[in-house]
């Protein structure tokens, strides 16, 4: 909890305060990290808002989720607080996500990417053909 606050103390100000601003924990786990953010969200929105306008949560493992929507007061059936292979979900939340027309919807068979290593320049590039 200690080191989830921490990253939580990185997030600006601004950003926190924003009322539609939004966080994703694609592998939630027992929800460490969204019970830090959730409790720095709660200094300047309602919690009803938090958990419906700007937490997301993807967990594989069921007893983990449950734990998450126990720890963070969701009901496991929560639209964004899912339990979920974070692999394999599509990431709509129950929603339309607007990008199915321009060909960036569900990866259909998720293909490993490798990086082509410049090693003169000490950077990643992609290939040409992707």
């Amino acid at each position: 909890m200690e080191l989830c606050a921490q990253m939580v103390s990185e997030i600006p100000e601004s950003v926190l305060k924003d009322e539609n601003s939004t966080f994703l924990d694609p592998a939630a786990g027992s929800g460490n990290f969204l019970l830090a953010l959730q409790t720095e969200l709660s200094k300047y929105h309602e919690l009803s808002h938090i958990n419906d306008h700007m937490l997301y949560a993807v967990e594989l493992m069921v007893d983990n989720h449950a734990e998450m929507c126990k720890r963070v007061g969701v009901p496991v059936n929560h639209p964004h607080f899912l339990c979920a292979d974070a692999l394999e979900y599509d990431y709509s939340f129950g929603e339309p996500v607007g990008l199915e027309g321009y060909g960036l919807g569900k990866i259909d068979n998720g293909q490993k990417y490798t990086p082509i290593i410049n090693k003169d320049l000490s950077e990643a590039q992609l290939p040409l053909d992707s």
